[in-house]
């Protein structure tokens, strides 16, 4: 390969840099310059990542809420909508002919019963976030 840059081509160049321009010269453009660029590398690449590391948190936590929110609100939803399939589904053959018509409105309840058992326990119940954190029985 032609395009390779090997020992003696770093040598040469090296030779050359001081023949032009000094020992000093040389090790200013050559030692200084280089930690100087790798400095403004190291800046402009923690420029870069920082916005990654401020909303990769952020977008997870958003995420999860809404997960969250999925599960707590849509599990309901979902029980009615199998109810609803199961209703439709019983006037045929299988287990869900158990039920009959009465499928849908078993599942309503359910549904119901759930969300309202869930409310109950928000409103008896003392949630405090900051309760977590700290060692006092309120």
């Amino acid at each position: 390969m032609a395009d390779d840059y090997t020992a003696q081509d770093a040598v040469e160049d090296g030779t050359t840099g001081v023949e032009e321009q000094g020992v000093g010269g040389y090790a200013q453009g050559a030692v200084i310059g280089s930690s100087l660029s790798a400095l403004g590398i190291a800046i402009a690449s923690f420029i870069l990542n920082l916005q990654s590391t401020i909303f990769e948190p952020i977008g997870a936590f958003t995420g999860s809420i809404a997960d969250y929110i999925g599960g707590t609100i849509g599990a309901p939803v979902i029980i009615t909508d199998a109810g609803a399939e199961t209703s439709a589904e019983s006037l045929a053959t299988g287990t869900a002919s158990l039920l009959g018509p009465f499928a849908f409105p078993v599942a309503v309840l359910v549904s119901v019963g759930g969300m309202s058992i869930f409310l109950w326990w928000i409103t008896n119940t003392e949630i405090n976030p900051l309760s977590v954190f700290s060692d006092e029985d309120e």
